[in-house]
């Protein structure tokens, strides 16, 4: 297929994505004999294989990419992308429909993690566990309290208990420390208004969580 323009004039094709795909579901939990189900197109593409009237109602037609999952015919699971970032995210979406739920906890907390983070935390403490914990990960997303100065950078959750994730944990005491924290407990915290924990949807993680606790220990909070 001709190349199309990705996010910033990166230059690939839906093939590039296609094979891509294939290593991205995999990375996050899609069994491999589901994935003859789950394509990547175009939006423009889709118009060959579905009714033009189902593609506009997905409001994909102009999206750089989609990925999808499809049985007999019918779309039931579907995401557009149009970067980088957004791939990965179509394709973790995709994927937490078709993985294993006994190989994969659900996400129980919507409001901190959305798919592609809660299988990034997962597949972080997997790696980890494997690895007798000599990895150092880029934490995965800030949670914090709008009402007083709890932060909290989760990097992993624990495949084995799904309640407890490592992170770098500030419960703004002017200690912050690396180390586990139940997500339960995290879920229950209010400030002194009363306002629960919430998820910091504009966090992108540039450098690990040791260079984060490293920073935040010298100037006794998370500055992130």
């Amino acid at each position: 297929m001709s190349n199309e323009q990705i996010g910033d004039g990166v230059e690939g094709s839906i093939d590039d994505f296609e094979s891509r795909k294939v290593e991205t579901l995999q990375k996050y939990g899609c069994p491999e004999k589901k994935l003859w189900l789950t394509e990547c197109h175009s939006g423009a593409d889709l118009l060959s294989y579905y009714s033009e009237d189902l593609v506009f109602d997905l409001g994909v037609e102009e999206a750089f990419g989609v990925v999808y999952h499809h049985e007999s015919g019918s779309i039931n699971q579907i995401a557009a992308f149009n970067d980088e970032e957004s791939f990965e995210d179509a394709c973790a979406y995709v994927a937490s429909y078709l993985r294993d739920p006994k190989e994969w906890p659900p996400n129980r907390y919507q409001k901190f993690f959305n798919e592609s983070q809660w299988s990034q935390l997962l597949i972080n403490g997997k790696a980890s566990a494997e690895s007798e914990g000599g990895l150092d990960h880029k934490p995965v997303v800030k949670i914090f309290t709008p009402d007083a100065n709890a932060t909290f950078l989760l990097s992993e959750a624990m495949p084995h208990d799904s309640d407890i994730a490592f992170g770098l944990c500030d419960p703004g005491l002017g200690s912050p420390e690396l180390g586990y924290a139940s997500l339960r407990e995290l879920d229950a915290i209010r400030g002194s208004l009363g306002l629960p924990m919430e998820k910091d949807l504009h966090f992108r993680a540039g450098k690990t969580l040791t260079a984060h606790a490293e920073e935040a220990q010298q100037n006794r909070r998370i500055m992130v």
